[in-house]
């Protein structure tokens, strides 16, 4: 195992009960859903999926759902929350995003959220997420799209609060992992997750003296969006708006 994956099991171990209670999940799965064109007869594969929070959202609206994450603890957080809410038609798999355990076009979606910038390797995971959807299909990315020009500082200051953060990828960056893939009716769309900054730090695990590094980043980016989120003071506290890129493809054969 990589160091990298280590940090990923370590910050995601200890984030698993934090993250599932975010209040962040149901921005944006809306546009999500619809960008999967989701029918009752989809077998949707949920790629990273963490607590399973969407995987159970689309649980209903579909045949059967498969999740998948590389954290046991993840997997424990999304086998209980189905439990609790009696979903019955999703599976839950350890396993990694670069190396799928599922034959070709095995499923008729596959999607992920939140996780690209996790990654060293995002181009091979989307490509992965491509090899096991069936021709037909839907290939659907949900991500921070960051512009371009700020993603430097943004990935090093969340490198302070998430060890586990590799690179958010820009919208341009993103289009050009799709482009290598044969595919059709591409569309993309986007939304924003707002974020209060002390909560967000409370639910996350930093390095050491890392919370006061973030604040100091947080608050020289009002004046001028340094980090590309938005960030500002609403009522004394400091609030930032994080950009998200939806795309999705239809696999071609």
């Amino acid at each position: 195992m990589s160091a990298h994956d280590r940090a990923v099991l370590d910050q995601f171990t200890k984030q698993a009960v934090p993250f599932a209670t975010a209040p962040i999940h149901q921005t944006g799965v809306d546009l999500i859903f619809s960008a999967a064109r989701l029918t009752e007869a989809d077998h949707v594969l949920d790629v990273a999926c963490g607590p399973g929070i969407l995987a159970c959202a689309a649980a209903p609206y579909v045949r059967r759902v498969t999740g998948i994450d590389m954290t046991p603890r993840m997997i424990e957080e999304a086998t209980a929350t189905a439990n609790r809410i009696e979903i019955n038609n999703v599976t839950w798999l350890v396993g990694t995003a670069t190396l799928l355990p599922f034959p070709d076009a095995s499923f008729s979606t596959v999607l992920t959220r939140y996780s690209l910038h996790h990654f060293h390797n995002a181009a091979a995971a989307l490509a992965e997420m491509f090899r096991v959807c069936r021709s037909g299909g839907r290939v659907v990315v949900a991500d921070l799209g960051i512009p371009a020009a700020k993603g430097f500082r943004f990935d090093t200051v969340e490198r302070w609060r998430d060890p586990s953060h590799v690179h958010a990828l820009s919208p341009d960056e993103l289009r050009r992992l799709f482009a290598v893939h044969a595919m059709s009716d591409f569309e993309e769309a986007e939304f924003g997750l707002d974020l209060e900054l002390e909560p967000q730090l409370v639910r996350s695990f930093p390095v050491e003296g890392g919370h006061d590094k973030i604040r100091r980043a947080y608050a020289d980016s009002v004046a001028d969006d340094t980090l590309g989120i938005r960030t500002r003071v609403v009522n004394g506290s400091i609030w930032s708006t994080w950009p998200v890129c939806v795309m999705a493809a239809t696999r071609r054969s």
